[in-house]
């Protein structure tokens, strides 16, 4: 599971983000604020996996913030929104690790938020718009999908390739190509040890 911690001015906004995550099996809201003290007050206790911050949230500057994120809460991603994306409107050495418009649909939102998840940037313009400072590891394996997310899940319950489809609504042949797909990313060779790097980076609860 995803923990995902939302600050955004902006009511309408905060709402259609909410409604996104917690209609999706694989993410969490672990809290929100709308501005930068509220942010501060709520943030240590949320343990968030990931920040979505409004680019445009007032108080102070919004870089400052992002630096002050950065550097305190280390182990957090960010995720940026901003209204209108290009290299022009995103500041240098913002310090996150992606930034998205807030004009994008929920596919686009979704597939950053794995992106961000996984420390990979979603889009290679990416780097252009945010500066090669704030470069992020990729891991070595490649970035999770959120279907083979949903099957970690359930493998980690003790489901098996049956009961995964039958819950799914898909074929066993397609839970076992994902299956295999998942061990081969994450170079592991046994259900436990999924197990153990699922509770490990957030994807199940221990």
């Amino acid at each position: 599971m995803i923990r995902i911690f939302i600050a955004d001015t902006d009511f309408l906004a905060r709402e259609g983000l909410k409604s996104i995550i917690n209609n999706h099996p694989n993410l969490c809201l672990c809290g929100e604020a709308s501005d930068t003290d509220e942010l501060f007050k709520k943030l240590t206790q949320s343990k968030a996996d990931i920040l979505i911050f409004d680019l445009n949230i007032r108080t102070k500057l919004a870089v400052d913030i992002l630096s002050v994120l950065k550097k305190n809460y280390p182990e957090i991603k960010r995720l940026i929104l901003i209204n209108n994306l290009s290299k022009s409107t995103i500041p240098a050495n913002c310090h996150t690790e992606n930034c998205i418009s807030k004009n994008c649909d929920k596919d686009e939102l979704l597939k950053s938020i794995i992106s961000t998840f996984n420390k990979n940037r979603f889009k290679k313009e990416t780097n252009e718009y945010i500066g090669s400072e704030t470069t992020v590891k990729t891991r070595q394996h490649s970035p999770l999908t959120l279907r083979e997310l949903e099957i970690i899940q359930l493998i980690a319950k003790g489901l098996k390739n049956k009961e995964i489809a039958d819950l799914l609504n898909i074929s066993q042949h397609t839970v076992s190509t994902h299956r295999k797909n998942i061990f081969k990313k994450l170079s592991l060779n046994s259900a436990s040890e999924l197990v153990v790097y699922a509770v490990q980076n957030g994807i199940i609860l221990p």
